[in-house]
């Protein structure tokens, strides 16, 4: 089973990858990282409470994980 991050848990990150993710049985939501830590709580009630991170090393130091989808808002 692949263990995913989702880094930003906006739209994209929740009502789209989210939601594909955790339809697959071959995939796990292992993290989620946000900066906004009101917007990742409620994300994580979403998908089993995974940990969270609001500081992207942090994550990558604690969690042992195979991919990361980084759903960050795009730049202007």
């Amino acid at each position: 089973m692949l263990k995913v991050a989702i880094i930003g848990v906006g739209t994209r990150g929740v009502k789209c990858f989210g939601i594909m993710l955790k339809n697959r049985k071959d995939c796990k939501i292992a993290a989620l990282m946000d900066t906004n830590p009101v917007r990742l709580r409620l994300a994580a009630e979403l998908y089993d409470n995974p940990p969270t991170y609001t500081e992207l090393n942090e994550m990558l130091e604690k969690e042992s994980l195979d991919c990361a989808i980084i759903t960050t808002p795009d730049a202007e």
